[in-house]
């Protein structure tokens, strides 16, 4: 009766999407009072757009003072619709699991409408729960791009579907989420030519992707964004896609063929190709679902050196197509068993093999090496507590110290309407404000004793990962001169920490 019951297989892949949803809220919650992030900067900055947006100040950060964080992330404006019922950055972590979860429906659909098996459909589905680098990337920093994985998979269900205007809604709503996903929506429509879709399958995706890359590239971005990511190509450094960019990593594929292969498929780069395939068997490679993604295997490809763990979102772009890949390809190796006259009955304890293999991998990496970043060994680490950990779970990365303790006991201090320079390790709890700073932060211009509190942590705890602006001996030194001069009193100084408010003038 279960076997062949879809509602009961569906009512457990919802009792497993609850649990998946309360494990990665919990441990994000954890991390958050913890202070631990990857990326302290950037989270702040996502999560104060988001506030902002959610309280009339559209897309409006304050730490680098501009609009938007150097891309083009109408994404978050639906990010703050949640934002207005509750403001928080758990609401983020909250929409993202949850989305990227509830996305399992639709593997175990589309695995369905493959195979016309449920237990096989349910099992795909506990896969895609259990792939490791997806828990990877919840535990990383928060980061828009990552709304576009259940937005894709949803996309790719409509086109499976038929459904042309729900298709074009997901994938507007996923180009929505960065401009470098026009790339994907381009790679659609050769996708779509190549299934024999009808014409607008193919034109309206392909003019689609042209014009969202050139308006956001050539237009939004440079005159919204006051955060200047036209870097030096002929470093191979090709973090964005602004136009820039864009050019130089095109003159470099074309007149530097031999270096760029090279460059490409590096140690580095192949070893975490080789890591995020081994969870599914490599079973995508069968699948021609991969080219749509190709745009997301080049961005990893394209990175100078590793993964760096601020940089965990980045496989975003290929994760969606690694699980889509797996139910089709492994619906392709059905087929080339049937063309060898394999017995169904074996065909199908062949493909349980495989599924099982997979979901013992995975579990198998979950409980030892999952972490698919490393550190900035360029860099000198202050906080060493994370240095030889291997696993995303680890408690080391949620526990609270007394030192977290004592952080806590101030930044509640602190009036929620009021501006504040903080040091860069409390920023993100900081964030949920209108106007904050951080403090030591060396770019031209940047004021940061200009705010009614500055909060200090004088112990540095870079730990390898992110950006972090280092408080100098110069810097405490005119802190403590604006003390002396009244326009600054000490609210509390104690355990390394040090909170002032500003006098009334």
């Amino acid at each position: 009766m279960f076997k062949n019951n879809t509602k009961n297989y569906l009512k457990a892949i919802v009792f497993l999407i609850v649990v998946y949803i309360a494990v990665f809220l919990t441990l994000n919650i954890l991390r958050y009072y913890s202070f631990f992030s990857f990326e302290w900067q950037d989270e702040a900055t996502n999560n104060q757009i988001a506030w902002n947006t959610a309280h009339g100040r559209l897309f409006y950060q304050s730490i680098f003072n501009g609009r938007f964080h150097g891309h083009f992330n109408l994404i978050l404006f639906l990010i703050a619709l949640g934002y207005a019922i509750f403001p928080h950055i758990f609401t983020w972590h909250f929409l993202l699991i949850a989305s990227v979860a509830l996305a399992g429906i639709i593997i175990y659909k589309l695995a369905f409408m493959q195979f016309r098996d449920c237990p096989k459909a349910f099992l795909i589905t506990l896969l895609y729960l259990l792939y490791p680098p997806l828990h990877y990337l919840h535990l990383g920093k928060i980061n828009p791009t990552t709304f576009f994985m259940p937005l894709i998979i949803v996309s790719f269900y409509f086109f499976q579907k038929n459904k042309f205007i729900h298709f074009l809604i997901f994938i507007i709503l996923s180009l929505a989420c960065v401009e470098s996903i026009s790339l994907f929506v381009i790679m659609f429509s050769i996708y779509a030519a190549i299934c024999r879709k009808s014409k607008r399958w193919v034109f309206v995706p392909l003019f689609l992707g042209i014009g969202w890359f050139i308006i956001a590239t050539w237009f939004v971005i440079p005159y919204t964004s006051n955060v200047n990511f036209n870097l030096d190509t002929e470093n191979h450094i090709f973090h964005s896609l602004d136009r820039h960019t864009f050019s130089g990593l095109i003159r470099f594929i074309v007149f530097k063929p031999g270096e760029c292969l090279a460059f490409m498929f590096s140690k580095e780069h192949l070893l975490l190709l080789m890591r995020l395939f081994l969870p599914v068997c490599f079973v995508p490679a069968f699948s021609l679902v991969l080219l749509i993604g190709i745009p997301g295997f080049l961005q990893l490809l394209f990175m100078k050196g590793p993964l760096l763990n601020e940089g965990s979102y980045y496989i975003s772009g290929a994760i969606p197509f690694i699980m889509l890949g797996y139910v089709y390809g492994l619906a392709r190796l059905d087929r080339i068993l049937t063309k060898f006259r394999v017995k169904g009955a074996v065909r199908n304890r062949i493909i349980y093999f495989i599924i099982f293999c997979s979901i013992f991998i995975s579990i198998s990496i979950s409980l030892g090496n999952n972490i698919y970043g490393t550190v900035n060994k360029d860099a000198q680490i202050y906080d060493t507590r994370f240095s030889n950990v291997k696993n995303i779970f680890d408690p080391v990365f949620y526990k609270m110290d007394g030192g977290d303790k004592l952080a806590w006991s101030l930044i509640r201090q602190i009036p929620k309407a009021a501006s504040v320079s903080a040091s860069g390790d409390l920023l993100i709890p900081l964030s949920h404000r209108k106007r904050l700073l951080e403090f030591g932060n060396k770019e031209v211009g940047y004021d940061y004793f200009n705010a009614e509190y500055i909060i200090l942590n004088r112990r540095n705890m870079y730990h390898g990962a992110g950006h972090y602006s280092e408080i100098t001996e110069e810097d405490l030194g005119q802190l403590y001169s604006l003390v002396e001069n009244g326009k600054f009193k000490i609210l509390s100084e104690k355990g390394g920490f040090i909170l002032l408010k500003k006098n009334n003038q």
